[in-house]
């Protein structure tokens, strides 16, 4: 079952960069991922975060089970929720670019935001929960850093909102995938 799971991550980088390639009028420079669900291939995406939300809840849901320390234990159920939110942002449209904001719009903001700060949570104390493994303890707390640094300072930089929000969502994909598959098998 935890193979399965595994996939989620992996599913989730592979679909919002061939989706970011192919879409018309898409550019991953300038636009958020979010945005992909507004395009042509709009389902895709909702059903690629979906997914995804589900399988990362999984993953965090087996780590907390097999997690020996409560900050661990803590952490990975708050990585469960971040997968619950971004499943539900497979649900609610963001209204990102419309001239008037709407009510699943305002939901899915939510649940990223929502996402956001339990995924930087989630870091932290699994970082702290195996602080006798440093490679851990360093992985967590160093994305933990550059996530937090990139989410607060992008905006007032001149990096492109699509460019900060992948280097967020790809570490995290890949902190989720790399501590999953250490641990569980």
């Amino acid at each position: 079952m935890n193979y399965i799971l595994l996939a989620g991550p992996i599913i989730f980088i592979v679909v919002i960069t061939v989706l970011g390639i192919i879409t018309p009028g898409y550019n991953n420079e300038d636009n958020y991922i979010s945005e992909l669900s507004l395009k042509k291939y709009g389902f895709v995406q909702k059903i690629n975060f979906i997914i995804t939300g589900i399988l990362i809840a999984g993953i965090c849901i087996s780590l907390a089970r097999n997690a020996e320390v409560a900050f661990a234990q803590i952490g990975w159920c708050l990585g469960a929720v971040t997968g619950t939110s971004l499943a539900l942002m497979g649900v609610f449209d963001t209204d990102y670019g419309k001239s008037k904001r709407d009510l699943p719009g305002k939901i899915h903001d939510t649940f990223y935001t929502l996402s956001v700060f339990t995924t930087g949570a989630a870091y932290l104390l699994v970082g702290l929960g195996y602080i006798k493994n440093p490679t851990i303890l360093a992985l967590s707390w160093a994305i933990a850093a550059v996530n937090y640094i990139l989410w607060k300072f992008s905006t007032r930089s001149s990096m492109k909102p699509g460019i900060s929000q992948r280097i967020i969502v790809f570490s995290s994909m890949v902190w989720f995938e790399i501590l999953a598959t250490w641990i569980l098998l």
